[in-house]
């Protein structure tokens, strides 16, 4: 999976960079294709995934931004953590998880394209697997960090706006009339929203004013 830059000669945004490549497909073998970023001396590594990445991207570099029909690469599967270069759109992609060694599960993956996997500081990230379960990763330097307490299935998870430590989410798999919230680095779960209450309120009110509207309309009865 890769993606192209946006509207300037600008290193990708690391977050966009991995969300467009939580999952690579398993693809044929031809480890040539992908092409590792030059070698450095160790002392020359930068800690952060995200600004190896940015190292491989030259001042001339365009995203194209032209419709682009281009076959798919016949790669392998790159590395887990180890920023490579695209060979069709040359951006860097950079392979997130590891689910056969971290998960024992047969993927892992951002959940949909509307999901934002990346909490308010882009300091985490979620992913599903074939487990039914949620699972929490560092964007520093891709370690998995654990399952998440709380969820799982369709839960429809979503990071608080502005606390980097809270996941919101509905009862497993989308079944139930509640809000829950999970501090992600302490697994603690609290209730935030009762909504039977607000429905039954609102069944009522809705009752109410087709009763009024029906005497309104039969005003000789």
């Amino acid at each position: 999976m890769t993606i192209t830059g946006l509207s300037s000669a600008r290193p990708l945004p690391f977050a966009a960079a991995l969300c467009a490549a939580l999952l690579i497909a398993l693809l044929p073998a031809s480890p040539e294709a992908w092409a590792a970023p030059p070698e450095r001396p160790a002392s020359e590594l930068l800690p952060s995934i995200g600004q190896q990445c940015d190292r491989l991207y030259t001042p001339s570099w365009r995203p194209s931004t032209a419709p682009v029909r281009s076959p798919v690469p016949t790669d392998t599967r790159p590395p887990k953590g180890l920023p490579v270069i695209d060979p069709v759109h040359h951006t860097c992609v950079v392979r997130v998880t590891d689910h056969d060694a971290e998960l024992r599960s047969g993927f892992a993956r951002n959940d949909y394209s509307r999901r934002q996997p990346f909490n308010a500081d882009d300091s985490r990230l979620i992913v599903t697997s074939q487990d039914g379960y949620w699972h929490l990763y560092a964007t520093a330097d891709l370690h998995y960090i654990a399952k998440i307490n709380g969820l799982a299935g369709d839960a429809e998870p979503q990071w608080h706006p502005t606390d980097p430590r809270l996941l919101r989410y509905l009862p497993n798999h989308g079944i139930g009339m509640t809000i829950q919230e999970v501090d992600v680095e302490t697994g603690q779960t609290r209730t935030i929203a009762e909504q039977n209450s607000y429905f039954t309120r609102v069944e009522e009110e809705c009752q109410r004013k087709i009763w009024i509207t029906v005497i309104i309309e039969i005003p000789d009865c």
